[in-house]
């Protein structure tokens, strides 16, 4: 695994990282409510997915590693959901990524 350093718009530390195929397709995965990116270690450390993909999994704010601000605004506003993906994206030089979510 490789440590990705992500800042959001609203200045939040993600803890992000990535497995697999540096040169292969993309994928972002991304955790549901009360999760954490450790849900999809399966899928990371598969060999199969591994040799043939690049894989991004992170910590949604408030969620494992990443920051946990205490004010309810920052949970609140679907915008600010949509800017911390955007930022994990930029953060791993991604160009089109395919995303996965589970909830």
């Amino acid at each position: 695994m490789k440590h990705i350093d992500v800042k959001t718009p609203d200045g939040l530390a993600i803890a992000a990282g990535e497995w697999g195929n540096a040169a292969g397709p993309e994928i972002v995965f991304i955790h549901g409510f009360s999760q954490r990116s450790l849900s999809w270690s399966r899928q990371l450390t598969d060999p199969g997915l591994s040799a043939a993909f690049r894989m991004i999994a992170y910590d949604l704010r408030g969620h494992g590693a990443s920051d946990k601000p205490a004010d309810k605004e920052s949970y609140g506003r679907d915008r600010l959901w949509a800017d911390e993906l955007a930022a994990v994206i930029a953060a791993a030089g991604l160009k089109r990524p395919v995303l996965v979510g589970w909830s």
